[in-house]
């Protein structure tokens, strides 16, 4: 799944494409050349050049090991950097005007924390869609500190605290438990699981689940899997549902947990953007577990869509830069942790911890078989 691996397939499978390609563009970049004729690729979105030069020496040493040509690679812009202007054609096939500027743009984790309204350095953020993270932006990158770091801009970096499986757990619980309401209810079935759930206590009667469907990152391992544990007689399928919200609640603490322990910094509030914003029980269960204020930016269900636009924003000095995109960008509703919970929430969340290093060995043999 890494960016050289790929272009090193490409070279050795397919010689003759490589030695006739003039240059590689990842997708952001190809919208940009068919729309303006140009080449350029944005900082998000580069892992040929970097401003940084610790990052493009690391790079250098990648490119020379696999033996790509830099020259098949575009030069690098900033995300609300201009471009060029739309070409007749394009803005013929786009239904817009032509000579519109087109801006350097980013990738959807930039995107989404500037949508989110926490671009300015040591704002937190929470996605949840069918993955997850929690995302901080910082100054610099450091050793130790995070699991993945984002180029973002010219003074910050985006660090990264990721989930693989966050909301595609619920899409495939909800598939499984609700399967027939699904087919009928189409997307309306958010709101009628929801409705289902009023329900059930918090601690789904002392029910846990964990959502690792495909594998997790460290300290997991790809072995890991979903696990429903402390089944009764006494739960159904709405409290297998509520369970598997709650262990993706469990995930991000214990990714702040890592953040705390590998930074010393305490997130005193959190906001969150993604699908699963839209559901207040959840936003209130995340408080819960998490112990802090849940805040849910206005759209947060686009916070891709608006990060994106404020690219051309800043690029066009209606916006002064980024930081003030922070201010612009208004709170929601705000979920504050019921104490009542507490130490239901600590106990479950110790034993969830647990659940790893006690089956990993069994993870790992059952994941051999054939």
């Amino acid at each position: 799944r890494d960016y050289w691996a790929r272009l090193m397939w490409v070279k050795k499978e397919l010689p003759e494409t490589y030695e006739k390609t003039a240059s590689f563009l990842e997708v952001n970049a190809f919208l940009k050349f068919k729309a303006t004729g140009v080449k350029a690729v944005d900082l998000t979105n580069d892992f040929i050049h970097s401003l940084e030069p610790e990052i493009q020496e690391y790079y250098n040493r990648v490119l020379t090991a696999a033996e790509l040509d830099l020259d098949k690679f575009p030069p690098l812009v900033m995300p609300a950097e201009r471009v060029a202007e739309l070409t007749a054609e394009a803005a013929h096939q786009l239904g817009l005007c032509e000579r519109t500027p087109v801006f350097g743009g980013c990738g959807d984790i930039p995107a989404i924390a500037i949508g989110a309204g926490c671009s300015s350095i040591g704002r937190a953020h929470i996605y949840l869609g069918s993955s997850g993270w929690l995302g901080i932006s910082v100054p610099e990158r450091k050793t130790g500190v995070g699991e993945l770091y984002q180029s973002f801009d010219k003074n910050k970096e985006l660090l990264l605290y990721v989930m693989q499986t966050a909301c595609m757990a619920q899409n495939w619980a909800i598939g499984q438990f609700y399967n027939a309401e699904k087919k009928s209810l189409k997307d309306d079935i958010f709101k009628y699981v929801n409705n289902d759930l009023s329900g059930i206590p918090p601690g789904s009667l002392n029910m846990i689940a964990t959502p690792w469907l495909h594998g997790e990152l460290p300290p997991l391992s790809n072995d890991a899997r979903m696990v429903f544990f402390n089944i009764t007689n006494m739960h159904d399928r709405r409290h297998m549902m509520n369970a598997v919200r709650e262990g993706i609640c469990f995930s991000l603490r214990w990714k702040i947990e890592m953040y705390k322990e590998q930074t010393g910094e305490q997130l005193d509030a959190i906001r969150v953007v993604g699908g699963a914003a839209l559901s207040d029980r959840w936003m209130q269960t995340l408080s819960n577990i998490l112990k802090i204020p849940v805040i849910i930016p206005e759209n947060a269900h686009h916070a891709g869509a608006v990060g994106t636009a404020f690219c051309a924003i800043v690029g066009l000095d209606v916006c002064r830069d980024f930081d003030e995109a922070d201010r612009l960008i208004k709170e929601g509703k705000t979920f504050h942790p019921d104490k009542a919970y507490a130490q239901m929430y600590d106990t479950m969340y110790g034993v969830f911890k647990d659940i790893y290093p006690s089956m990993k060995d069994m993870f790992r043999i059952l994941n051999k078989l054939q």
